[in-house]
């Protein structure tokens, strides 16, 4: 039997109720003695009556998240207790029975593992149904387990906090409040019973910079939807004729385990070989990118790709769901527009089309292999990272991987090289409890900010130097005693900067990738090193098509995301690497002895004001000047490659300011830079807000939406 999502020894694990009209009175009677018994219940009725409910409805989808492991054990009512049996058992993965006296309750968890007890509302009594459902899940407690769920107990039913204010959250930087934590049973029910209305555009398939994301109680992330993109990319891979493997990873959020479950069902019943991790370890993005490429390495035919389930570092309610192509990286929009229509098409034909087997035989299939993604990662790393360096310089280096993928890969990596790792925090909890609040008072796994990192900022003295990464572990975050946080602008200048001149292997005609609203330092500094600039829309896929083919030796983006090439100039990686870019900083202090004003506001946004904003053209900027300097530039397209920057860039001879929206929230974004001093980069943020004031005033935002930050 699989270990994916084996119960973690002490958690009681979440129980499924379900019940049709015969079992109203039953359905709510038991869930209120089990959360009175300290049970954490998913109820997957809506709490009312309807005499015209049918059992299947209720009793499948509850059947489902009993059998991919989402729910520990279910109870399943109808009035006879006949019908919820025989439907729930034609679940694969399900064992129900009907039971309506003591010795059948615990029998058949000992002898038969059942994880579904069936009961009639109309045949068993509360007090008779009350024991019943004890004795089951005692016996069911002490059985060794099948596949269960290992999701952390939530204490709260509110979903996470949304704060509306001026300027920065009264919560930034601090502890959570228990009560605005994320309530993991009801995420997880919404994901298997809420269906997407294609119809409505934010609960449509849509690959924004980096994969679809969304959440299961806004319909934007469901089973639907994973099931659509699914046999979408296995169409798009027919089209294409990639016939390798895939190799399929996931993240910590709550919605990746049901995620990557539902793709599995999916991919197996096409014949599609996937490489899925050895005991269920998470897995990051960068490590999903380095076993493509290792796997196609010298190959002409049969190439593979990957799926990595995971919202990158969005709050803990978010899913998210990547394509990576044979190349290594994120898919451009020419694949993702294609396999974002398919998905769509599907969904509007309420999934149609769609090839799914149950998880139990994609489990047990010949298409599905283990891959230990941990060692093949961690044996290559120095050769991408001057690890002999750090071993003999000694520093002390404090990790922190935010609760996410890469938890269980910093303590292998110390162990392997001799260094001196502190892994400060190894928690691993859906909820990500353990943060503190970011900029919006929200939990966010962002490296980047100084509110998100501030557990790690303060203990920047315990450590020569600490990093984090965000939760696919493909962003980094660098913290040093002298400065603290590193702006991540600041920190692309230093690790472009030291690898140019510390890599003799590279080519001497290896470019310089960044993103148009990273930092102008880059600009002058590419020009002082003697190498070619390549300026790209924000996104890191703009970067993979360079990255693979060796001619790009750095890709970076504003966001503390970067990949670069192995220390002999070959290729490591075509998707972000935090690992790398945190390893890199120690590499840094171990060979040089040292550590290693910029500006960003950013607002709400509605769908329509983003629209906007990303349409700009420069016949809206009619200024000549900005700030008191005269303007030698007006961009909407990036000078790199001429693809839309998806809004536009104003430049001066010693300032510059961008404005875009988000790709991944309902935000927008403007990004200013002076080389002037502070009062000048306020003075360029000032023009740059009249200019988005005067697009947004042909949509205004809501009346209840008036937030605004400034980030430093």
């Amino acid at each position: 039997m699989t270990e994916l999502l084996n119960l973690t020894p002490g958690t009681p694990g979440l129980i499924g109720i379900a019940s049709d009209h015969g079992g109203y009175e039953l359905q709510e009677f038991l869930p209120r003695m089990l959360r009175q018994a300290d049970h954490e219940v998913i109820d997957f009725g809506d709490g009312q009556l309807r005499l015209e409910d049918d059992y299947p409805d209720v009793i499948v989808p509850m059947a489902r998240a009993v059998a991919c492991g989402a729910v520990t054990r279910g109870v399943a009512i109808c009035g006879s207790e006949v019908g919820a049996s025989i439907i729930a058992n034609k679940v694969e993965g399900v064992r129900a029975c009907l039971i309506h006296e003591a010795f059948s309750a615990h029998q058949g968890v000992e002898d038969d593992d059942l994880n579904m007890i069936c009961l009639g509302g109309l045949v068993v009594g509360h007090a008779l149904a009350w024991d019943l459902v004890q004795i089951f899940l005692r016996r069911a407690s002490a059985a060794r387990s099948g596949i269960t769920a290992g999701w952390p107990r939530s204490q709260s039913s509110k979903p996470c906090i949304e704060l509306s204010a001026m300027d920065l959250s009264s919560f930034a930087g601090k502890p959570v409040d228990p009560a605005t934590l994320i309530d993991v049973p009801r995420l997880v029910m919404a994901y298997y019973t809420e269906t997407p209305d294609p119809a409505v555009p934010a609960q449509r398939v849509s690959f924004g910079t980096s994969g679809h994301r969304g959440t299961s109680r806004e319909r934007s992330f469901n089973e639907g939807h994973i099931l659509a993109i699914t046999q979408a990319i296995c169409r798009y891979r027919q089209r294409e004729g990639i016939t390798g493997p895939l190799f399929l990873g996931m993240d910590t959020h709550a919605l990746s385990i049901p995620a990557l479950a539902s793709a599995l069902e999916v991919l197996a019943a096409n014949g599609v070989k996937v490489m899925l991790a050895e005991r269920d370890e998470y897995t990051p993005t960068p490590v999903i990118s380095h076993a493509i490429l290792g796997y196609n390495r010298g190959r002409r035919n049969g190439f593979a790709d990957g799926i990595v389930v995971t919202p990158s570092h969005n709050p803990p309610q978010d899913g998210g769901f990547k394509y990576n192509t044979f190349t290594g990286g994120p898919a451009d929009t020419v694949a993702t527009g294609w396999i974002e229509r398919m998905a769509n098409q599907l969904l509007e034909a309420r999934l149609d089309g769609v090839e799914r087997i149950t998880l139990g035989r994609a489990l047990s299939s010949a298409t599905t292999h283990r891959w230990d993604y941990v060692s093949a990662y961690i044996a290559d790393l120095d050769q991408v990272i001057d690890m002999a360096a750090i071993r003999a310089a000694k520093p002390t280096l404090g990790v922190d991987p935010l609760g996410g993928a890469g938890v269980h890969y910093w303590g292998r990596i110390a162990e392997r090289n001799g260094v001196d790792f502190t892994v400060v925090n190894t928690a691993v909890d859906p909820t990500f409890r353990f943060m503190t609040a970011d900029w919006g008072g929200q939990i966010c796994m962002d490296p980047s900010s100084v509110y998100a990192l501030q557990p790690l900022i303060m203990m920047k003295d315990r450590f020569d130097l600490s990093f984090a990464c965000d939760n696919d572990h493909d962003r980094h975050g660098i913290v040093t005693r002298s400065a603290g946080l590193l702006p991540s602008n600041h920190y692309l200048c230093a690790a472009i900067s030291y690898l140019f001149q510390n890599r003799p292997r590279w080519s001497p005609a290896a470019a310089i990738g960044k993103t148009v609203v990273s930092s102008h330092l880059i600009d002058r500094l590419a020009n002082r090193l003697g190498q070619e600039l390549f300026e790209v829309p924000v996104g890191f896929k703009w970067f993979v098509e360079r990255l693979f083919d060796g001619s790009l030796g750095f890709g970076g983006e504003e966001s503390a995301g970067a990949a670069f090439a192995r220390r002999d100039g070959t290729l490591w990686t075509t998707d972000k690497d935090g690992i790398t870019a945190a390893l890199l900083a120690a590499e840094i202090t171990a060979r040089t002895g040292r550590d290693p004003a910029s500006d960003r506001i950013s607002a709400p946004a509605t769908p329509k004001q983003k629209k906007l904003l990303s349409g700009l053209t420069p016949q809206q900027f009619t200024p000549t000047e900005l700030a008191g300097e005269k303007i030698l530039s007006v961009l909407t397209h990036a000078p790199g490659n001429g693809a839309p920057i998806g809004g536009l860039k104003v430049v001066t001879e010693n300032s510059w300011f961008a404005v875009r929206p988000s790709g991944t929230e309902d935000i927008f974004k403007i990004y200013a830079e002076s080389f002037r001093g502070a009062d000048h980069v306020r003075c360029v943020l000032q023009e740059a807000q009249a200019l988005a004031d005067h697009v947004l005033m042909e949509a205004p935002a809501s009346p209840e939406i008036t937030s605004a930050w400034s980030e430093r």
